[in-house]
């Protein structure tokens, strides 16, 4: 019972020194030192991309590899904890990726954008949280490769991945190899994106389906 209260005790001691540490440093300065922290990443990274645009921000906790194969023009802001790829060598393969990030697009916190042909994200392009965006595969899935650990297996690219202007692209929604999402359209939340989805449409589902065409 000492012991219990004793732990009781001790976290409300340390629950007090977090009520202190809110007062000296609140919710206001953390964004600050985010924004801070993310445009000095920014700036010490700038020089290894093919091109990089002006008031870019990348979060420093972002992983990006293949820097000379990546575009990334102005006003582009990378999120947290994401993952932006370009594999130029896998497995003994040789790869030529392109990845081209356009203006003004505000990629979404747990991204995972993966190439080995190429992928364009248009201007003003918004994710949410956790999008998945790969133009290839580990392997193409035929009997022999099956017998071969996936992590082993030739990376595949059924084609490019083109993502038009203006288009939003929801929470943890997944785009395939090949695909080609026009101008001015919506993907719903955890979606599959197999097929090619037209401008100014309203897509959603596993696999997305197009759920209405919008009038301009």
């Amino acid at each position: 019972m000492k012991s219990c209260n004793f732990s009781l005790f001790f976290k409300e001691i340390i629950f007090k020194i977090g009520i202190l540490a809110g007062t000296v440093f609140p919710p206001s300065y953390h964004e600050k030192k985010n924004a801070i922290f993310g445009t000095l990443n920014s700036g010490s990274l700038s020089r290894y991309f093919k091109s990089f645009g002006k008031n870019i921000f990348i979060h420093h906790s972002a992983k990006i590899l293949g820097f000379k194969s990546i575009i990334l023009r102005d006003n582009v802001s990378l999120a947290a904890n994401g993952t932006l790829a370009a594999w130029h060598e896998y497995e003994g393969d040789v790869y030529f990726p392109e990845i081209i990030v356009d203006e003004g697009a505000i990629i979404g916190e747990g991204f995972h954008i993966t190439s080995i042909n190429k992928i364009y994200i248009g201007k003003n392009v918004l994710t949410g949280r956790y999008v998945t965006i790969t133009d290839n595969s580990h392997g193409c899935i035929d009997s022999k490769e099956l017998e071969i650990a996936p992590a082993k297996r030739k990376l595949f690219s059924k084609g490019a991945v083109y993502i038009g202007n203006n288009v939003w692209i929801a929470d943890k929604v997944t785009i395939l190899p090949g695909i080609r999402i026009g101008e001015n359209c919506i993907v719903g939340a955890n979606s599959v994106v197999t097929k090619d989805i037209p401008d100014n449409c309203i897509a959603a589902g596993n696999p997305a389906r197009i759920l209405r065409k919008v009038s301009v």
